[in-house]
């Protein structure tokens, strides 16, 4: 705000939207100028949106995600117990482990990622978000292929409940919020096939785009079908507001 006010001097920002949930209603009824969004909006956001205004609203994707777990909107990693021998695993893996219906077939048990051993006889227990969360529209989108979630799933609402489900749960395996540093769960590096290479998500990473689970915020703006975006004429302070 700052910055655009040092060429627009005459206008002021009042920032009323109360998080990302919110972002996309008030735009859909007009109350806001440009929605910003932790994460892409979800089809229970745009389906009212859609059918209010006409078409989808003019998505700009603006920064990446942060690596600090808590209040921000974080990019992603997977989860195993610090028990857990394994280190890395592909995309696809993940998917096959996450996903109902899997064209390759679900990764049920440690064997089938190469484990020896008392592993090679462990199930695995897979946790995630909700299918409705960021998290889990963000799974469900780009690392599941659309699927739904694998019945064998346990669902929890936030990263904390995840982390303490693997902490306890040797077995256990999640998606969760990047940065988390518990002595009791250890993070898996990711690639997006099997040739590698392979990463934990450091900031050089994301910005590269070489992190297949890193994350974006996204400022939305309406856009009514056969007009222009408004350009926001400084005379209307309404549509600042």
């Amino acid at each position: 705000n700052e910055l655009f006010q040092q060429t627009h001097p005459g206008i002021r920002f009042a920032a009323r939207l109360k998080g990302t949930t919110t972002g996309m209603p008030t735009l859909t009824h007009g109350v806001t100028l440009c929605a910003p969004l932790g994460r892409e909006a979800n089809g229970v956001e745009l389906v009212p949106y859609v059918k209010i205004v006409g078409q989808p609203p003019l998505e700009i994707r603006v920064a990446h995600d942060s690596n600090t777990p808590g209040k921000f909107a974080t990019n992603l990693a997977i989860y195993v117990n610090r028990a857990n021998p394994l280190t890395q695993l592909t995309m696809e893996q993940i998917a096959r482990i996450f996903a109902r219906g899997h064209p390759a077939g679900g990764i049920t048990a440690w064997s089938q990622l190469g484990m020896k051993g008392d592993w090679a006889k462990r199930p695995i227990h897979p946790y995630a978000t909700p299918e409705p969360s960021g998290f889990g529209d963000y799974m469900q989108k780009h690392v599941l292929g659309g699927r739904q979630l694998t019945p064998a799933a346990d669902q929890f609402g936030n990263t904390e409940e995840l982390i303490k489900r693997v902490a306890e749960d040797v077995n256990g395996i999640c998606l969760a919020a990047i940065g988390v540093t518990d002595p009791a769960v250890r993070q898996i590096a990711v690639a997006a096939d099997p040739a590698g290479p392979f990463f934990l998500g450091s900031e050089e990473d994301i910005v590269a785009g070489r992190y297949p689970l890193s994350r974006h915020l996204y400022f939305y703006v309406r856009r009514v079908p056969g007009q222009p975006v408004d350009p926001v004429d400084p005379l209307r302070q309404d549509a600042i507001e």
